[in-house]
Parts: C-alpha cells; sequence; structure tokens
C-alpha cells in the first residue's frame, strides 16, 4: 500500500524501496510456508507494480530463492522483474485457482509485452504475451462473468495495438457497464475506444456518462480534452489544465505543458485576453513545469517532452536545469535518423550552455550545420563568452549578413559594437551604433 501510495505521488524511488522491503519479506514468508497461495499472489502484485516506473531506475534486490539460485541476494531490472511476478501468479495458481489471480496473471503479461514494445524486443514474443494475457483474462471472465474489473481488463487488453480487437473491446467494456451501471472506468475506456477508433461523438457522450458519474475522475476529462484538441476547440488548453488540477498524470501533464509551449511560441498574442487568462492568470509556466517535470522523472526516453521542460525552464530562468532538460534531449536523438531534430536539440543546448557561460557551447553549436540564423548567432555569442573576438566577429559579420529584418541587423550591429568597446576601440563602436537604423537606436 505504502509502494502504491508512492506511486501515485509519482515518488517512483520511494515507491521502489517500499517494493524491495516488501519482496524481501514475503520471499522469506514464501520460504517458509510455499504452500501457501495468498503469498504467491502478494509476490506477484509487488513484482508487477513496477510496471509503471523507468527502466532504467529498476534495480531491486531479491532473495535469490525466488528465481532459484542458492544465493543471498540478487538485483533485477524491470524485464526480469516482471517476468518473475508472473512465475510467482503462476506458481500461486498451481496451489488454488481463483478467477482473480488469473485476472492479475493476464495483466502481468499485459504489462510484459508493453514494457518490450517499448524497448522495442521481439515482436513474436510480445505476440505470445498478448495471446496469453487474452487466454488468462478470459478464463477469469469464464469463471466469474458478472465481475467488472476482470470484463475491463480484458477489453484494454483487446483495445491494445498488439492485439486490436476492437470488436471484443467494445463487447466487454459494455459487459462491464452490465455488471455495474455506475462504472466510471469502463465508460471512460469505452469512450477511449470510441476516440481511437474516431468516432468523436459517441467518446464525447461516453466521457460525458463518466463524468456525470464522478465528476473528479481523471481520465474522463483527459479524453474530453484529446477530443476538443482534434476538433480544434479552444477549450483545449484549458481542459488540460484542468487535468493537472485534479492529479498528476502523464497524458495530462505532457498535454498541458505542449500547449503552454505552443502559447508561449506565439509572439503575436500577448496582449489577447486568451493570454493573458490563460497564461498568466492561471500561473500556467510554472504549473506545466512542475507537471512535465514528474512525467520526465517516470518517462525518460520522450525527447519532446525534455525539450518542452527545457523550453519551460528558461522562461522561469532556471537556467542550469533548462541545460540539463536539452542535454536529455540531445543525447536521446543523438541517433536519430531526424537530423533536423537533432540539430534543433544542439541549437536549444548551445543556448541554454551560453546562458550559464559554460565553456562546451560552442561545441553544441558546432555540431549542428551552421546554416541556420539562429545557429550562426548563437555560436557567434558563445565565442564572444569565451573571448574569442575575432571567431566571434566573423560569424556575426555572417549571420549580418543573411538577417532578414532591421531589427536583427540592429541586434548584430549592437553585439559587434559591444566587442569593439570590449577592445577599446571606442571610434569603432560608434560607427558600429550609428549604422543601425535610428528608430531603433533607442
Amino acid at each position: 500500500m505504502m509502494a502504491k501510495s508512492a506511486l501515485a505521488d509519482y515518488l517512483d524511488g520511494k515507491a521502489l524501496d517500499y517494493i524491495e522491503q516488501s519482496l524481501t519479506f514475503l520471499a522469506r514468508a514464501a520460504k517458509h510456508c510455499p504452500e501457501v497461495s495468498c503469498l504467491w499472489k502478494l509476490l506477484g502484485d509487488a513484482c508487477s507494480s513496477v510496471c509503471v516506473i523507468s527502466p532504467s531506475k529498476v534495480n531491486v534486490n531479491i532473495l535469490g530463492f525466488l528465481i532459484g539460485q542458492n544465493v543471498d541476494k540478487c538485483v533485477l531490472k524491470k524485464t526480469d522483474l516482471l517476468s518473475l511476478g508472473g512465475r510467482c501468479y503462476g506458481r500461486g495458481l498451481k496451489l488454488m485457482s481463483s478467477p482473480n489471480m488469473w485476472c492479475d496473471l493476464g495483466i502481468n503479461y499485459y504489462h510484459q509485452a508493453q514494457h518490450l514494445t517499448a524497448t522495442g524486443s521481439n515482436k513474436n514474443e510480445i505476440s505470445e504475451l498478448l495471446e496469453k494475457s487474452v487466454q488468462c483474462l478470459k478464463k477469469a471472465v469464464r469463471l466469474e462473468n458478472k465481475n467488472r474489473l476482470y470484463w475491463n481488463a480484458l477489453g484494454v487488453v483487446a483495445s491494445c495495438k498488439g492485439v486490436g480487437n476492437y470488436a471484443l473491446a467494445q463487447h466487454c467494456f459494455i459487459k462491464s457497464i452490465q455488471a455495474e451501471q455506475i462504472n466510471v472506468v469502463a465508460w471512460t475506456n469505452l469512450g477511449v475506444l470510441y476516440l481511437t477508433s474516431g468516432n468523436i461523438e459517441q467518446a464525447h457522450e461516453a466521457f460525458k456518462v463518466a463524468q456525470s458519474l464522478e465528476p473528479s475522475y481523471l481520465t474522463c476529462w483527459i479524453g474530453q480534452a484529446l477530443i476538443a484538441e482534434t476538433v480544434g476547440s479552444y477549450e483545449t488548453m484549458d481542459l488540460f489544465r484542468h487535468t493537472t488540477e485534479l492529479s498528476m498524470h502523464t497524458e495530462g501533464a505532457k498535454g498541458y505543458a505542449y500547449w503552454v509551449c505552443s502559447t508561449l511560441q506565439d509572439k503575436t498574442n500577448r496582449n489577447t485576453e486568451l493570454y493573458r487568462y490563460n497564461i498568466l492568470q492561471m500561473n500556467a509556466i510554472v504549473a506545466a513545469q512542475v507537471a512535465l517535470t514528474k512525467y520526465t522523472e517516470r518517462i525518460q526516453n520522450d525527447a519532446c517532452a525534455f525539450t518542452m521542460l527545457g523550453y519551460l525552464n528558461e522562461y522561469l530562468q532556471l537556467k542550469k536545469q533548462a541545460a540539463d532538460a536539452y542535454q536529455r534531449a540531445v543525447l536521446l536523438l543523438k541517433n536519430s535518423e531526424d537530423k533536423d531534430k537533432y540539430n534543433i536539440a544542439m541549437r536549444n543546448y548551445g543556448r541554454s550552455l551560453c546562458a550559464v557561460d559554460h565553456c562546451d557551447a560552442s561545441q553544441a553549436y558546432l555540431s549542428t550545420l551552421l546554416t541556420e540564423f539562429d545557429d550562426i548567432v548563437g555560436i557567434a555569442q558563445a565565442y564572444f563568452k569565451k573571448g574569442l573576438f575575432q571567431e566571434s566577429q566573423k560569424a556575426y559579420e555572417r549571420a549580418l549578413s543573411l538577417a532578414d529584418c532591421e531589427q536583427d541587423k540592429a541586434c548584430i550591429l549592437t553585439a559587434l559594437a559591444i566587442m569593439e568597446y570590449k577592445q577599446n576601440q571606442v571610434d569603432a563602436a560608434k560607427t558600429l551604433l550609428f549604422k543601425c537604423p535610428e528608430e531603433l537606436r533607442t
């Protein structure tokens, strides 16, 4: 229970400590009384609870007895720990067959398949795990066909990408609702299924029912936000903001951060009522930054999320944190086939290193093609901060030839003037400043 509470608060490190402790005590109990079915179920629950945690964080110490080794302790990664969870459920089922444990085993197989999909593992192994998951959940439903949880779980697995049996999924969610009318989870999942299938109106109606049953249920609000985004509603950002106020959810956090960043990038909306409400009044930048920080703590392979986090940190003048976020984006895109995204990531990283006066800023810019105006200005600034005035001057002069508006030209001329002044060339600095358009000199 303590691990579940920590996971709900996105305190994954703390949750792992609790999981490790529970596995130690449960393993001792199972070694002493291996014929007790519920101990194996609890061991399976503890192993399976790491399913939402980033693989890079999962290094859990367990007793060697659990994996048949004659050693005191072993360290398991996420893949092995989820697999161990499945074996524990299997051991429990051999002792006593119950629909609840069949459902747990089916969900465990599903989580194993999702993890292997995220890591790009063998597709045949993934398909096999998903087939096992479906069969286990069907077994649970056959044993207790009035249980809403079993029908709902089968619907989730049937609708996932590797299975894609939408007809079965719809049937399962409806059966779950029939088993219990006040069933906000099944109504929400039915809405997600309709949304995935492109049935916007039916999805909206399903989410609306879920909202009426439990107005504070987070996931149905995320569904409505995704519908608003799909149809281009002006309420999209407000709906995503509401999801972050209800509770933390990765989909809601990333969605809200995306709309905050998009709004900030549009420089023409600063005087609009919508901007004042959505960004200033709602304290959107801080709220999005906090939500996205939690998101990236858990999901550590999303370059887009790290880029947005860096952008928000820059706005908040958190310069070191911005550089760290941009660096993570660069590392994730390093081997990407999309070189444009990598160059943009390097540009952002270089800019953030300049802001903290880091000596590697110029190296970051040199990793780009140096054909974009922003890249050339960036490396000029990096050279200037390192005291390489000659290299900086050449870069600024190149940027000046590419500048397509008077304001950019004035900024570059001012930068060149500052450089001359730094070298005690006062007359040269004045000459450069007088070259700026008169209306921009103030």
